[in-house]
């Protein structure tokens, strides 16, 4: 996926798939669980590649070395400090809501942020 992006003109449709998979991943979870649970895993996991996607931007996103490194750390800081509060978020959603409805509508707005962060990172001009 990330050498599909370098491609130029190529990231936004490389988000949208990403961000398509993982929106028809969770649907799939949340309306029909147990009818395709493996097709459901591998589109969310497939939509999980957002990951290298993402680390290729910040690669290319700097315009120098420094600038790089700069945006590099502080993106990945605050992400990996936002990623490592998602297990217990979901967690206390199942806990206080007693099913997987309210869960599974939190990841589908994640996901959805996902895509429109994407779109509008990809319009931009470098």
């Amino acid at each position: 996926m990330v050498a599909f992006a370098h491609a130029p003109g190529r990231l936004r449709s490389a988000f949208i798939a990403i961000s398509a998979a993982m929106l028809a991943g969770f649907t799939g979870l949340l309306l029909a669980p147990v009818a395709l649970p493996v097709v459901w895993a591998v589109l969310v996991g497939f939509g999980l590649c957002s990951f290298p996607l993402v680390l290729a931007v910040i690669g290319n996103s700097g315009s120098s070395p420094a600038e790089t490194t700069a945006l590099s750390s502080l993106s990945q800081c605050l992400g990996y400090m936002v990623a490592a509060l998602g297990p217990f978020a979901v967690g206390l959603l199942r806990s206080a809501s007693g099913g997987w409805t309210l869960p599974m509508a939190a990841l589908l707005v994640t996901a959805a942020t996902q895509l429109a962060v994407g779109i509008a990172h990809s319009s931009r001009k470098r």
